[in-house]
This record gives structure tokens, C-alpha cells and sequence, in this order.
């Protein structure tokens, strides 16, 4: 069984550790055992009709937007997003981002499988949004998107972002591409 951090735990470690910031919204923003995280408002959208090879992700075209306000998503697309806060992970706790039911329930996958957020890991989080319903929904910056929850873990020998573990994504600001390689 997981243990996963409670809201006192939470408000404490935001205070303490800038588990998420900013602080304020953080705060605001706790629910009983989870943090609720909001779209930010840079995107990138992949160019249409591309072969992609997994392994060579810096050939990958996209369409990139910062700042960008309402966004309508259509059926079936995919787009990267990222979220307003900055996730800062003590090596102490993992972190697991899941969308909120009500986004949810509209057809909207907000990551379609990379939500773990590993120990040391520091930077806002890129979203993977994918509409599976028949209608265009429309994303607008600030909404509530997701929840994050954490749990505690031993510290590892090498945590996200040290030398060792081989990390792409260390301090990611915006929505950000496929980085390293598959190989």
C-alpha cells in the first residue's frame, strides 16, 4: 500500500520544500490527499503528415505557441501542454500526475501514459493532451487540468537530474518536445 502525502503533509511540504510553486496558488489549490495543477498557456502542436521515428525526436516539426488563449482541441488531436505550477521533488517523495475526473469526463486525456514524476525532478510539467470524445473542446489557461499526488520513498542513489540517471527534462519551462533518444 502506497503512502500517500495528506493535505497537512502537503500545505507543509509546499511551505517547506517549494514542492509546488507558486506557494500562494499551491496552497489555494490542495485538496485532501492531492495538489490540483492548471493549464499554462504554451503549447506545441506537431505538424500533420510527418513520419516520425521515435528515436530521432529533434526532427520532429511542431507548431509552438506561448501565450496562447483559448485553444480549441478537435476530436482526435493530440497536442503538448504544460502546467502553471513548477513541481519541485524532494529525493524523498514521487510524484504521480492524474487528470481530474471532470476533465476527464469531457473525453480529454491529459497524459496519455507519462505522468511519473521522479525523486530530485524540478520543472513545470509537460502535458500530453489528446481529445477521445466527438466534440471540440476548448482549453483555456488557468483551468484546472489535473491533480498531482506524492508519496514517500527512500532516497535513490542517483536521483533525477543527477549525472548518473541520464535526465532529459531536468528545469523544463512551457511545453516542451521529446528530447534523448530510444535507442
Amino acid at each position: 500500500m502506497t503512502d500517500w502525502l495528506n493535505d497537512d503533509q502537503l500545505e507543509a511540504r509546499i511551505m517547506c520544500d517549494r514542492l509546488v510553486e507558486p506557494t500562494g496558488m499551491a496552497l489555494n489549490s490542495i485538496q485532501p490527499a492531492s495538489v490540483d495543477m492548471h493549464l499554462g498557456d504554451s503549447l506545441l502542436v506537431q505538424k500533420p503528415g510527418q513520419v516520425i521515428n521515435m528515436q530521432y525526436p529533434e526532427r520532429i516539426q511542431y507548431t509552438g505557441t506561448e501565450h496562447v488563449g483559448e485553444f480549441q482541441l478537435k476530436p482526435g488531436a493530440f497536442i503538448l501542454g504544460t502546467t502553471q505550477e513548477t513541481v519541485n521533488c524532494p529525493v524523498d517523495l514521487v510524484g504521480q500526475l492524474v487528470g481530474k475526473s471532470t476533465v476527464a469526463r469531457h473525453g480529454l486525456f491529459v497524459h496519455v501514459c507519462a505522468g511519473f514524476i521522479d525523486p530530485g525532478f524540478s520543472g513545470q510539467i509537460t502535458l500530453e493532451l489528446y481529445n477521445a470524445s466527438s466534440n471540440t473542446l476548448v482549453l483555456t489557461p488557468g483551468m484546472t487540468i489535473a491533480q498531482l499526488v506524492f508519496s514517500k520513498i527512500d532516497p535513490p542513489a542517483y536521483p533525477y537530474g543527477s549525472k548518473e540517471a541520464g535526465s532529459h527534462y531536468q528545469f523544463q519551462t512551457g511545453a516542451t518536445a521529446p528530447k534523448g533518444d530510444l535507442k
